[in-house]
């Protein structure tokens, strides 16, 4: 009985020590024209992380002792912070991030009625340049008549693809 008394004593001084051990971070994050974010705030070489509400508003447990902490938001410059909190301290930050241009890569965007193989794939594809804003595509006749020549290039291979295979006609095809 008593060594599960002493047991809980060990345990209960054990977690007030870790309760002490900690500080808390708190604040609000916001755009250059006042705007809340949603940011994210990490704590660096460490377990702690949070993210603002929609009000832009935070609070972050952290340790007792030198601490760096990361806030970042997609579309702005993220913000390192370096703080000193002392075993039970509360430390009030209101930061602003600044937007940040980021370069994308090109995206290639494809349709079709059915599930295909990019190589068998009828498309005709346009180059839109941010500088000009004019697409680099080729006249209208020039995209439709590759269309269709490559159109009937394939229908041309299917139907020998099904002469074939014994002359399957609308019976062939039914039972697929």
């Amino acid at each position: 009985m008593k060594s599960v008394l002493i047991g809980a004593l060990a345990m209960m001084s054990l977690r007030s020590v870790s309760a002490q051990a900690t500080a808390t971070l708190y604040g609000s994050v916001r755009d250059s024209s006042s705007q809340p974010l949603r940011a994210t705030l990490r704590v660096l070489h460490g377990d702690g992380v949070t993210v603002a509400d929609a009000q832009g508003r935070f609070r972050l447990t952290v340790p007792a002792s030198l601490v760096t902490v990361r806030l970042s938001f997609p579309g702005f410059r993220s913000l390192d912070d370096t703080v000193t909190l002392a075993a039970g301290d509360s430390l009030e930050r209101d930061y602003r991030l600044g937007p940040v241009v980021t370069e994308l890569q090109p995206v290639i965007v494809t349709a079709a009625k059915h599930s295909q193989l990019l190589s068998e794939a009828v498309t005709s594809v346009a180059l839109v340049t941010d500088a000009d804003g004019e697409s680099d595509e080729p006249a209208d006749g020039e995209v439709d008549e590759v269309a269709d020549d490559e159109a009937d290039e394939r229908a041309d291979d299917d139907a020998d693809e099904v002469d074939a295979a014994g002359g399957a006609g609308e019976a062939g095809e039914a039972e697929r």
